[in-house]
């Protein structure tokens, strides 16, 4: 299912996150990677009110300042792939708290919530 939400930069504007690895936690959601946070909110996945919110919520993530130097790239030179006519199965399973028409993303993040075992 396509979401209607504007881009949202976890970080606020100008900022980039500085530790990608770090383990966001905010129960009772599953603990996320800050990268897999970035690109969840950058691809409209949050709501404007939870963009405006997560700001103050990411200090693991130690956002930083944007990057003035451009990255560099190096040339691809390999062919294409060609594309498949249909998508390959998902190896993850549905999952009922990320909504209908929505899988797992990362099967090896663990959900922690205070008082109660983690699990994965």
């Amino acid at each position: 299912a396509a979401q209607e939400n504007p881009s949202c930069n976890i970080c606020g504007e100008g900022n980039e996150v500085g530790n990608p690895d770090a383990m966001f936690n905010f129960p009772p959601f599953p603990a996320v990677a800050c990268s897999f946070l970035d690109e969840y909110a950058k691809d409209g996945m949050l709501t404007v009110a939870e963009c405006s919110g997560i700001v103050t919520l990411v200090n693991v993530c130690e956002c930083q300042s944007e990057s003035i130097i451009p990255e560099t790239v190096a040339p691809f030179s390999a062919a294409p792939l060609p594309l498949s006519p249909t998508p390959a199965p998902s190896i993850f399973p549905a999952c009922s708290v990320c909504g209908d028409g929505f899988e797992v993303g990362n099967s090896d993040a663990v959900f922690e919530f205070p008082g109660q075992p983690a699990v994965s």
